[in-house]
């Protein structure tokens, strides 16, 4: 349930002990604060030179009591009544003067204590404010790396769930392939390679046609006048004073290749020629007999173990899913 209105608090009306001028804030409006904390931090400019003013009229006052009973010693050793007494009262005035310079300067002491205690009390509040604010910075880097580590672990279980569940699809479909057996597709792909297997042994028992080694020998002759073309080209490139270097070295480069090119087509040229050897015709015979041993597999269907097999490993697949 959501309401709209007005809170409304006692105000209270906050005045420092000592008149001046703000030089700090700490604290906004709305802030929450402690009893006895400090608010605001006023300047201690004016306090600091009516506490010296103080401490000179003091200084002053001393001087003028230390004259009046000098002039009253003087007067006593040999003046007349009535100067005596007027000795006698300006050093009563001095004194006044003194005591009340002396005031002047406690009062002006206890005023700089005040401040002095106020900005103590501020600098440990901006310390602890200072702590307070580190302490809850430390938090949230704390927050944000479980955050982060979090959305991690979410992001890792979630890709384990699309693996498992692409294992679970990839089990289904080969438990479904084995019970609905061999379909005409699978057995014709088989058949074809049986008789691809077949018709490469054939060949190769038939021995070389002469149309074969014919285009192996026009390879291998087109491939040694090529070798001839680079070969001039080198010898033109690096005959002329003009070419540059990394010319040369591409000239070098063609004729290395022309010659591998040229042996290839030599070596397919003899083979063609010969015809197949032995342990080739063995080969082919092991690949027609493996392409008819897949072919009677695919025809006769999966065997009771690995239909077991694969349902097997749909269950594993579910397990772990399920996890």
């Amino acid at each position: 349930m959501f309401a709209s209105g007005t809170i409304e608090a006692e105000e209270v009306t906050v005045a420092a002990e000592l008149g001046g001028r703000i030089v700090a804030l700490l604290a906004d409006e709305g802030d929450e604060v402690a009893a006895g904390g400090v608010l605001v931090e006023l300047d201690q400019t004016i306090w600091l030179a009516q506490r010296e003013q103080a401490e000179a009229a003091v200084a002053q006052a001393q001087a003028a009591l230390e004259a009046a009973q000098a002039q009253l010693a003087l007067a006593k050793a040999g003046a007349r009544d009535e100067e005596i007494a007027m000795a006698e009262g300006t050093v009563d005035a001095a004194q006044a003067g003194l005591e009340a310079a002396q005031g002047q300067q406690a009062a002006a002491d206890a005023e700089l204590k005040v401040m002095r205690a106020q900005l103590s009390a501020a600098e440990v509040a901006q310390t602890n404010a200072e702590l307070l604010v580190t302490a809850a910075q430390a938090g949230l880097d704390g927050a944000e790396a479980q955050l982060s580590a979090a959305e991690a672990a979410q992001i890792n279980a979630e890709l384990l769930v699309t693996a498992a569940q692409a294992d679970l699809d990839a089990a289904e479909a080969q438990l479904s392939q084995v019970q609905a057996g061999a379909t005409k597709d699978d057995i014709a792909i088989a058949q074809s390679a049986v008789e691809g297997a077949q018709a490469q042994l054939e060949q190769w028992q038939a021995g070389p046609d002469e149309e074969t080694v014919e285009i192996a020998k026009l390879n291998w002759d087109l491939a040694n006048i090529t070798l001839w073309q680079a070969q001039l080209e080198r010898d033109a490139a690096k005959g002329f004073p003009g070419t540059p270097g990394y010319q040369k070295d591409l000239a070098d480069a063609a004729v290395s290749s022309a010659e591998i090119a040229a042996s290839i087509a030599q070596l397919q040229y003899e083979l063609a020629a010969k015809g197949a050897a032995d342990e080739q015709l063995r080969v082919a015979q092991a690949a027609v007999s493996q392409a008819q041993a897949q072919l009677d597999k695919v025809k006769a269907g999966a065997r009771s173990e690995e239909a077991d097999m694969a349902e097997a490993g749909v269950d594993a697949a579910k397990s772990l899913l399920a996890q």
